[in-house]
C-alpha cells in the first residue's frame, strides 16, 4: 500500500444483542463466561503492535458440545466468533475488532490428553492445551 492509499473500510457492523449473549451464558455457564471488561481486556490486546480491540464477552467452553451449541447460536444470530488459544500469535489473527460486535471463542477450558502413544511417538489433545504441559 502506498502513503496515499488508505486500507479499505468494512461494513459497520452492530454490537451483539443481550439476547444472543444470554444464550451463550445458559449454553456454557458461569464458569464459562468471562463479561467483565477488566478480565477481557488482555484477550483483546495485540503482543505486537498493542492493538487493542473490544467484545462483550469472552466465551471458554469446558467440551465439544458446547463449543458446537456456541457456534450454532452465533450462526443462527450473524455473530462473528473470534477463535483464540493460548493468544500468543504475533500475526493480529485472533484479535477482535473494537465494535463490540464479536465473541471471543477462548480453547483455554479443552484441556484433556486423549491419547498418548508412547510407540508412535504421539499424543492427542484437546485445543486448548499448552505445549509447556504436555511437556
Amino acid at each position: 500500500m502506498t502513503p496515499l492509499q488508505t486500507a479499505p473500510t468494512r461494513p459497520a457492523r452492530l454490537p451483539v444483542t443481550d439476547t444472543t449473549l444470554a444464550r451463550i451464558r445458559d449454553i456454557v455457564g458461569p464458569a464459562g463466561i468471562i463479561d467483565n471488561a477488566e478480565e477481557i481486556e488482555p484477550f483483546c490486546r495485540s503482543w505486537r503492535d498493542g492493538w487493542q480491540g473490544r467484545v462483550p464477552m469472552v466465551v471458554r467452553p469446558a467440551n465439544v458440545d458446547e463449543v458446537a451449541a456456541v457456534v450454532r447460536v452465533c450462526a443462527d444470530t450473524g455473530t462473528p466468533i473470534v477463535p483464540q488459544g493460548g493468544n500468543t500469535g504475533l500475526t493480529g489473527a485472533s484479535q477482535p475488532h473494537d465494535d463490540m460486535s464479536e465473541i471471543i471463542l477462548s480453547t483455554s477450558r479443552l484441556t484433556a490428553v486423549r491419547d498418548l502413544d508412547l510407540a508412535g511417538d504421539t499424543i492427542t489433545v484437546d485445543a486448548g492445551v499448552v505445549l509447556a504441559e504436555i511437556q
